[in-house]
């Protein structure tokens, strides 16, 4: 459980690293989410996963895979998708002590994090569901 920023341990525990790393990629698969189906909904409803695979020189089973997942997501994919839709990634830094208060970051939330293995998948399930209870859909 995350009480305060200590900054005089000598090592975070991998549980705390892993729970971080997945949750900045989720954070950035939604951005990306985001943006593909505003893109749909709003001003380019004619704008497809193939067109933006063409824009990118991707195939659409990559943009497919892409889109469904965070998986492993670079910071080379995020700039590429996002500039594929026409925008670009910004990011900021917050000091950990002032998200502590989220409801994310409960004690309860907290207790699930283990020690990842090598071979364990997602350690923390996506942090937003779709707002209609199923999958979104993607054209």
């Amino acid at each position: 459980m995350i009480e305060s920023l200590d900054l005089d341990i000598d090592k975070i525990p991998l549980a705390r690293l892993a729970f971080f790393r997945e949750r900045l990629r989720h954070h950035f698969h939604q951005l990306i989410l985001k943006k593909f189906l505003a893109l749909q909904d709003g001003r380019s409803p004619e704008f497809t996963k193939k067109k933006l695979a063409d824009r990118i020189h991707r195939r659409p089973e990559v943009i497919t895979r892409l889109l469904g997942s965070a998986g492993n997501l670079t910071l080379d994919t995020l700039s590429d998708l996002l500039l594929g839709m026409g925008a670009i990634p910004e990011a900021q830094v917050v000091d950990l002590v002032s998200k502590l208060q989220e409801p994310e970051f409960s004690p309860k939330k907290m207790e699930h994090i283990e020690t990842p293995s090598l071979y364990s998948a997602t350690l923390v399930r996506p942090l937003t569901a779709p707002q209609n209870g199923g999958a979104a859909t993607l054209r």
